[in-house]
């Protein structure tokens, strides 16, 4: 049995992809975890937390379910889902749709 590969090289699939990356690295790094202790509670690879925050993994529905619950997003990483990532938007603005700064980690004022 072949696995397929979701990579996002080109097109839209791209921007949405990094748009997600860009709010996945911002939720973990305000919950003051490294991508090798996110990828150990997902649990995943730590290569596949960084291709999805560097924006050359579309990341699966249950993967941004996963980081939802962990990182506490307040539904902003399950509502960019593979299938629902919104093309060109900026992730500032996805992060204060979710309901503030989304700091809520030990690091958080």
């Amino acid at each position: 049995m072949s696995r397929r590969r979701r990579n996002a090289e080109s097109g839209p699939a791209a921007t949405n992809a990094a748009v997600f990356g860009e709010v996945l690295r911002h939720f973990r790094e305000a919950a003051g975890l490294t991508q090798e202790e996110l990828s150990n509670k997902i649990p995943c690879d730590r290569s596949q937390v960084a291709r999805v925050e560097a924006g050359t993994r579309v990341p699966q529905e249950s993967f941004a379910k996963q980081c939802d619950e962990l990182l506490r997003t307040g539904g902003a990483a399950a509502a960019m889902g593979a299938d629902r990532l919104v093309p060109g938007g900026a992730a500032s603005g996805l992060v204060r749709a979710a309901g503030g700064d989304g700091c809520e980690g030990p690091r958080c004022p």
